[in-house]
């Protein structure tokens, strides 16, 4: 009984030591490279639905030339925050409908499908680029899972 006890202390410091590993495979559980089919990135300013400031990310075939014209297929991915305020090792999950965002996917210009929640994380953030990992969920269709390295394309919003 007393080595039993005697070893009690040491488990729990191994698992103490063991939790930062742990918490660190969790946050990197997405995948780095870029979904199928979906190899650029780019992202701007937006307004979310009560006119506070936004960011649209668009993940496509190939980067739009014009903001709200991408080709298809593409993810759209709006967040209902200002790019400004996204941290490295920031990780949003929200379900859609909800107050943080939505997404959707349009495979054809007139064939797209929203999500049903959605799971963001950032590893790079600054002014012109917002790199990181995602996975959007769906009824009816796979996951889109993978990482992505977004550009501005430059475009004032004016919200409110």
């Amino acid at each position: 009984m007393m080595g039993r006890l005697l070893n009690c202390p040491k488990w729990f410091l191994v698992c103490l030591l063991a939790l930062p590993t742990v918490a660190c495979a969790l946050q990197s559980d997405l995948p780095s490279d870029p979904p199928d089919g979906l190899n650029e990135a780019w992202f701007h300013d937006d307004c979310a639905p009560w006119d506070g400031s936004a960011t649209s990310l668009y993940l496509g075939r190939e980067r739009a030339k014009a903001v709200f014209h991408p080709d298809t297929p593409y993810l759209h991915v709006a967040l209902y925050s200002n790019s400004l305020s996204f941290r490295p090792g920031e990780r949003l999950r929200f379900e859609v409908p909800g107050r943080e965002g939505h997404a959707r996917y349009c495979q054809k210009a007139d064939t797209c499908v929203s999500a049903k929640a959605v799971s963001i994380e950032f590893t790079k953030t600054d002014g012109s680029l917002l790199e990181g990992r995602l996975e959007v969920l769906f009824d009816g269709r796979p996951p889109i899972r993978g990482g992505f390295r977004a550009v501005r394309i430059p475009f004032q919003a004016l919200c409110g």
